[in-house]
């Protein structure tokens, strides 16, 4: 189930898998299962034209394409932004490797930009590309179906 509403919530529970500092602007959505957060992904940034993302999860199949379309739904139509951007650490094969087969992709490395050494690489994606596209004609399926709750 997709949930909306406690942000400071699933703020304190993204922070602690992944260092987002919180803010007036920070925004989120997650992803329960048998009354439990799974995942959640956070917006912070949000200019009115761009938002950096942040996701952090529990195991291995909490990307359920429902969610996977509410990611994408509500900062390109409910916020009506143009780029999402992500900051990954270069030895994060995993988190890159999913950010790309979903659409982003990199557009800056910052060599050495983490305190471990690795580089600090920087992906976009953007509105218009062919996979959100994709992703959002899938809400005439999804977008009946959606039902949010309070954390």
């Amino acid at each position: 189930m997709i949930v909306t509403n406690g942000r400071h919530f699933m703020h304190k529970w993204l922070n602690e898998r992944v260092t987002v500092s919180f803010s007036a602007d920070f925004r989120a959505i997650g992803w329960t299962e048998h009354g439990m957060l799974k995942a959640v992904v956070g917006y912070t940034d949000v200019n009115g034209k761009t938002a950096q993302i942040h996701v952090a999860a529990e195991g291995k199949y909490w990307m359920r394409r429902e969610f996977l379309w509410y990611t994408f739904y509500y900062p390109f139509i409910q916020l009506d932004l143009t780029w999402l951007i992500g900051v990954v650490n270069a030895n994060n094969d995993t988190a890159l490797k999913m950010d790309t087969n979903i659409g982003f992709e990199e557009f800056a490395r910052i060599p050495d930009g983490y305190a471990d050494g690795e580089d600090l690489v920087m992906l976009r994606l953007h509105r218009g590309s062919p996979r959100v596209q994709r992703w959002l004609s899938l809400g005439e399926r999804y977008g009946k179906s959606i039902t949010t709750r309070t954390a």
